[in-house]
């Protein structure tokens, strides 16, 4: 553009400055909407997952031909693969969970928590702002209830106290003292939750009830693949009936492409339309 055209169009401006300001609210609003979008793309797919090593993060599902689609993992299967598994150096598990707090009476508050291995949470590298993090310990039977608070529920419901840790929750009408308190950035993957207790051991003797979501991560020189094949030998090898024979295959995916996979094509087709 030249002096000589700048100029030209200021006159016009000068001349239509409806039109001029139309012109330049529907420039601000592009600019706008573009910005806006970029950010949310490079939010939901540029940015790594905050996790260390998260390519090496993998979903762990089972699949069965007649079913299709897949499932959660039993706690069993979990258990096995946690302590059998060559091809990961770690697998944690959780499952979500609705609190009563107070009580179980009609009059009871309830509230979004999870049940959360500490393994998950090692594998996470989730470090508490306040107190301690769940610790194996905590998980095995007889073990005294425990559990951790999002700093959202610190904040709106314990005013930011530091001395909330060592105070207790009533639970399900069970005292529970709290352990530690998150902070506010960390999120277990794509949810958030307000209270964390321990994913009990006691269903080592063999829960076979899908009901828990598996993340495990792979070991050096192991593929999802390798691994996957390693879970399903190893679900042969120590559940009697529930192996290979009952059909159901475990099924490993990368966790970028499981949280983030169906939203990064809506926002790449934004991201098309705004520019």
């Amino acid at each position: 553009m030249t002096p000589g055209h700048l100029l030209y169009a200021l006159r016009l401006a000068r001349r239509s400055p409806l039109v001029a300001g139309a012109l330049v609210a529907i420039l601000a609003g592009g600019i706008a909407v573009t910005t806006c979008v970029f950010g949310l793309v490079n939010a939901v797919w540029l940015q790594p997952l905050p996790y260390p090593r998260p390519d090496r993060l993998v979903a762990v599902h089972q699949v069965h031909p007649r079913e299709g689609a897949a499932t959660l993992v039993s706690m069993a299967d979990y258990l096995r693969w946690r302590d059998h598994s060559r091809q990961v150096d770690d697998v944690g598990a959780y499952t979500e969970r609705s609190f009563a707090l107070g009580g179980r009476d009609s009059y009871a508050e309830w509230i979004r928590g999870v049940g959360v291995s500490s393994y998950l949470l090692a594998l996470l590298a989730a470090q508490p702002a306040l107190g301690r993090r769940l610790e194996p310990a905590d998980e095995q039977p007889g073990a005294a209830p425990v559990a951790m608070i999002s700093q959202r529920f610190w904040r709106q419901r314990l005013s930011s106290d530091e001395r909330a840790v060592g105070t207790t929750l009533r639970l399900d009408g069970v005292a529970t003292p709290i352990i530690g308190v998150f902070p506010y950035e960390f999120r277990l993957f794509n949810s958030r939750y307000d209270v964390f207790v321990p994913l009990s051991a006691r269903t080592a003797a063999g829960d076979e009830v899908r009901t828990a979501s598996a993340v495990a991560r792979l070991a050096p020189g192991a593929t999802a693949a390798s691994a996957a094949a390693e879970f399903g030998a190893i679900r042969a090898s120590l559940a009697p009936g529930r192996g290979a024979g009952d059909g159901w295959v475990p099924v490993l995916r990368p966790i970028d492409d499981v949280l983030r996979g169906a939203a990064r094509s809506v926002y790449l087709l934004l991201l098309a339309v705004a520019a």
